[in-house]
């Protein structure tokens, strides 16, 4: 059980869900993107995965180096503030691109402001007390992936993985039930509180839903 929570954790990371995101997004609808097909679309995708996953992975791992963290999972609540400063640098950088040059879609750049509120969210709760960023993250995730499913509802799109066709209020199940899987990992692996996943949840929720208010 500890291997399964250990490995829910890594790919769920908070640094790989708006990559994520812009997947899924892209696979319900490339000509969103201008593309026809999703592997046309890794133009689009390699800029966010580099600004978001990794340099910010890259700089953790030369703090880890450098002694200045403890382990690279963070678990000390004193490691994250390197990390946080350094992550949120690069995500406010890519969402001040996104929203001034409009290079992407409305949906990516709301979901790039709604982590990049949420980062900042938890590096202050952090200062105080520790918060799951795993249940933050994975919280906007769902609420990225509710966005998207509701939009597309009415038009019978699906996900179309070589011959699987998948509809859209499955994958929105399956995140729902991954939600609280991350949350159900953090807890067992001991990382966090009942009270801290659930700090993690509302404001992974709440910042998404800002973002969804301001952008769209």
């Amino acid at each position: 059980m500890k291997t399964i929570s250990s490995l829910v954790s890594w790919f769920f990371h908070p640094l790989f869900l708006l990559t994520y995101a812009m997947i899924l997004l892209m696979l319900i609808d490339p000509y969103l993107f201008g593309i026809q097909q999703f592997s046309d679309g890794i133009k689009f995708v390699l800029p966010v995965l580099i600004s978001t996953v990794i340099i910010p992975a890259f700089a953790i791992m030369m703090m880890k180096q450098l002694g200045m963290v403890k382990s690279i999972e963070l678990d000390d609540k004193m490691d994250r503030t390197g990390p946080f400063i350094v992550t949120g640098i690069f995500y406010l950088w890519l969402f001040k691109n996104l929203y001034t040059n409009n290079t992407l879609p409305d949906l990516v750049t709301c979901f790039t402001l709604g982590s990049t509120i949420t980062l900042f969210v938890c590096f202050i709760i952090n200062i105080i007390t520790k918060i799951s960023i795993h249940a933050a993250a994975v919280s906007g995730f769902a609420v990225m992936v509710s966005i998207m499913c509701f939009h597309y509802f009415d038009s019978g799109r699906t996900i179309n993985i070589g011959q699987v066709m998948l509809p859209l209020p499955l994958i929105l199940f399956v995140v729902v039930i991954l939600t609280g899987l991350v949350g159900t990992a953090r807890l067992y692996l001991r990382a966090h509180s009942l009270a801290q996943v659930m700090s993690g949840y509302i404001v992974g929720l709440i910042s998404m839903l800002f973002a969804v208010w301001y952008i769209l």
